[in-house]
């Protein structure tokens, strides 16, 4: 009986405490927070992709870690090309994004829905849009239209 009253009595303090505005007896009662953090993929102009890319694509171009090419063509200086990549729309729109970004490109969101974005992208030398399509299942196709500034 004497442990339990003990107990108690231990308990109330520390609530008594924590009502009181004291910092110790605070944080002790403070559920423990765990902190996540994740780095999510990010296009880059290194990246390794799967399949044939044109020799003549813009230097530093940000294209998607392990991206399935599944089509590319550079006629007179302009550039289209199509990737497929298995990610989620959502992680792709931010990576490709930041990935331009980080690259020194302009970059406008000109238009996003649950399943389509469309980026309006520009650097010194190109301009042109990168449309992001979500899988009907799973996966995000990137198509870039990019044409030399004139």
């Amino acid at each position: 009986m004497r442990s339990r009253s003990f107990a108690l009595l231990a308990v109330l303090v520390v609530v008594l405490l924590a009502l009181s505005g004291c910092a110790a007896a605070k944080q002790a009662l403070a559920p423990k927070t765990k902190v996540v953090t994740r780095e999510g993929k990010v296009a880059t102009a290194d990246a390794k992709v799967t399949g044939e890319l044109p020799a003549e694509l813009p230097d530093g171009l940000p294209l998607w870690p392990g991206a399935k090419v599944r089509d590319a063509a550079v006629t007179d200086g302009s550039v289209e090309l199509q990737l497929a990549a298995t990610e989620s729309f959502k992680d792709v729109v931010a990576g490709v994004g930041v990935g331009f970004e980080r690259a020194k490109w302009n970059v406008v969101e000109s238009l996003s829905d649950d399943t389509n974005t469309v980026l309006e992208v520009s650097n010194a030398d190109y301009e042109g849009v990168v449309t992001l399509t979500a899988g009907e299942d799973v996966g995000t196709t990137i198509e870039y239209v990019l044409a030399p500034v004139q």
